[in-house]
């Protein structure tokens, strides 16, 4: 009995703590707007947020990546994506009709998104937090998932 009370207290504390830890912010980078001013990805808040990285942008699985977004960009563009694509070796020219905003510093980048050699695609919902992170390709159709199944999308969802 002694036991089962010193449980029920630990669960509380630990299921109190869980629930006050702060949400997963992305982490924040810069890249120049048309009139070269430096903008932050917090400037972005309130639309959903697709980064590419990649060493540079002939390689595969970049490609394929920018394939699976083409794939789905009329669904992606409606729910209001922005594409950021981080290049943490070479730039170069991303052959795509998807517009994509270039990282200013994309070492830095792959970097704060534990990718500073290879790929990975990352999905920060409109709040600001990191929804998703992956070094694998992600097919087209779960990035629209991942978004529509963010934390915000479902909260404004409950309450309609």
């Amino acid at each position: 009995m002694k036991y089962g009370i010193y449980l029920s207290l630990v669960m509380v504390i630990f299921g109190t703590a869980l629930q006050a830890s702060p949400l997963n912010v992305a982490p924040d980078f810069t890249w120049l707007d048309p009139s070269h001013k430096p903008q932050s990805l917090k400037s972005l808040q309130g639309k959903p947020v697709v980064i590419l990285i990649a060493p540079n942008p002939k390689d595969r699985h970049f490609r394929a990546q920018v394939g699976e977004i083409q794939d789905n960009y009329e669904q992606l563009s409606y729910m209001g994506a922005i594409f950021v694509a981080a290049f943490t070796g070479e730039p170069g020219r991303i052959r795509s009709n998807v517009p994509y905003l270039i990282a200013s510093d994309g070492p830095r980048v792959g970097y704060l998104y534990n990718a500073p050699e290879g790929t990975a695609i990352a999905i920060v919902g409109k709040d600001g937090t990191l929804e998703y992170l992956t070094k694998q390709v992600l097919a087209g159709r779960r990035v629209v998932d991942v978004i529509q199944n963010s934390r915000v999308v479902q909260e404004k969802l409950r309450r309609d």
